[in-house]
């Protein structure tokens, strides 16, 4: 994970409908088996240090307490909407369709208005499967999710992504004037979610996924 520093400036937005975000386009769905998961909790380790640079700090507007770390509070998943993540065998490949939608979230205060991640949506992104496109209440990607570190376990019927990097668009790289920070990491992300739907069954098994680990 890397860390980059720019002072820049940020836009305002509009507010959007969350109901359209599941009928969204999303990647084709690889091989395998097709898993659906819903509820649970993300929480996000913002770097304070990075966003107050790029003239973006972050207020945190609800959430619960994390057990064991006081820095990164739980928003809890809506369990009514629901993401399909795909297994090739019983390995975690990408995300299909869906989305999940968090219970409270954040404000990014900018120069010129607010960035507002209340009841953010986390939706397979088009860029690439295993991202999650973090959609705000305007109805557009900011932010994105990458290089996920996840553990999918059949048996206890989870889904543990460790750890993905919170990253900045290239929509809101050219909305800062600033192309050349697109990618650039602003924090990490943890997800638990729970299965909302079984396929055909599967021997259980706990699987791990890392960057950079074979297919």
């Amino acid at each position: 994970m890397r860390w980059l520093g720019l002072g820049v400036l940020l836009g305002g937005f509009t507010n959007a409908s969350a109901a359209d975000f599941q009928a969204a386009a999303a990647p084709p769905t690889a091989p395998g088996w097709a898993w659906s998961v819903a509820g649970g909790d993300i929480g996000i380790r913002w770097n304070h240090k990075l966003l107050e640079e790029l003239a973006m700090p972050v207020e945190q507007t609800s959430a619960a307490p994390a057990a064991g770390d006081a820095d990164v509070p739980r928003l809890p998943l809506d369990r009514n909407m629901v993401l399909s993540v795909s297994l090739r065998g019983s390995t975690f490949s990408g995300f299909n369709s869906g989305a999940l939608r968090a219970r409270g979230g954040y404000l990014l205060r900018l120069r010129d208005g607010t960035l507002d991640l209340r009841d953010l949506v986390l939706r397979p992104s088009v860029a690439n499967r295993t991202d999650l496109d973090v959609i705000g209440s305007d109805g557009r990607a900011w932010l994105r999710l990458v290089r996920p570190m996840s553990e999918f376990s059949v048996d206890r019927r989870t889904l543990h992504i460790a750890t993905m990097d919170v990253t900045i668009t290239d929509a809101l790289a050219q909305r800062l004037g600033h192309p050349e920070i697109s990618g650039w990491t602003v924090g990490d992300a943890s997800i638990n979610a729970t299965t909302a739907a079984l396929p055909a069954p599967m021997q259980p098994a706990t699987t791990f996924n890392w960057p950079g680990d074979p297919a």
